[in-house]
């Protein structure tokens, strides 16, 4: 891999001469800036272009260079870890504070839709006292966030912030559902066919997993345990004569992160009136 870094000026004013200073060279893996006194309260673009043979891609990042009494804020939560996070899962990011003078430190989302002051298991406000360091960590209950979002945290206090940007994951995109013959059939005699098509999500491989509700006991039952195949086949014990014999079928689709979606349907499942041929069945049920 090749690495060739570029820094522009883009507050206050734009300019082609990045006002920090660059240790070492602009063609290393890991670019070195320090900050002289001339650059306080500028902001400056910095990116990076790697390239392997006819390969290229490129990631921008933006610097504010504060004056050094300034408080400095620090999130160290990896942009990683916080990228296609489970939307049901508790979020949590980790941050510090030091202040030469008193500030308050507060967290804040660019998303309408998300309340802090409601969804947050952790302070959203805390007071840093002078000459001190505090760990202003954010945790966010789950289901806090909304699924397929990029939201942007940022921590200030004083005249410093910091911030990351989180995406959420999503489970995959409804397709179709369906269990053959749709008109039904005969108890531990028919094989039913299920199948799950045309279900999406960008995080593959998608895998599927199928059941049934049990007619006497109401217990969810699997056909096939979680796998990379949308087909499955079972016979099925006859449904309730209360309800009309309906079985409720079902599927459960999820994807590499484990997020799920879920479809259910009914069919028929008739009582088999032949006692030799139920007695037969249940013989090579309980054999194979």
């Amino acid at each position: 891999l090749s690495f060739a870094w570029s820094c522009v000026q883009t507050a206050p004013e734009q300019s082609n001469t990045c006002p920090l200073t660059v240790s070492g060279g602009t063609n290393l893996q890991t670019l070195t800036l320090t900050a002289p006194s001339t650059a306080a309260g500028s902001k400056s673009s910095i990116t990076v272009t790697v390239t392997k043979g006819t390969r290229t891609s490129s990631a921008t990042v933006f610097v504010t260079a504060q004056d050094s009494s300034a408080p400095l804020v620090a999130i160290t939560t990896s942009t990683q870890s916080v990228t296609s996070v489970n939307a049901n899962n508790r979020l949590s990011l980790s941050a510090s504070v030091t202040a030469q003078s008193s500030c308050t430190a507060v967290w804040s989302v660019a998303d309408s839709s998300v309340k802090l002051s409601t969804s947050a298991l952790s302070p959203v406000s805390t007071v840093v006292p002078v000459g001190s360091t505090r760990v202003v960590n954010l945790v966010l209950a789950a289901s806090a966030l909304p699924e397929r979002s990029s939201l942007v945290f940022t921590l200030a206090c004083g005249e410093s912030s910091a911030a990351i940007t989180v995406t959420t994951n999503g489970p995959p995109l409804p397709g179709l559902f369906s269990v053959t013959p749709a008109t039904g059939g005969i108890e531990l005699s028919t094989s039913f066919a299920f199948s799950a098509t045309f279900w999406s999500d960008t995080e593959l491989p998608i895998t599927y997993q199928f059941g049934f509700v049990s007619p006497s006991s109401g217990a969810t039952l699997t056909v096939q345990g979680r796998s990379e195949s949308s087909f499955a086949t079972t016979t099925l014990a006859a449904g309730s004569s209360s309800a009309q014999y309906a079985v409720t079928v079902l599927a459960k689709v999820f994807d590499s992160l484990n997020a799920a979606s879920s479809a259910s349907s009914a069919v028929a499942v008739n009582p088999q009136t032949d006692v030799t041929l139920l007695r037969a069945s249940l013989t090579s049920q309980l054999t194979s």
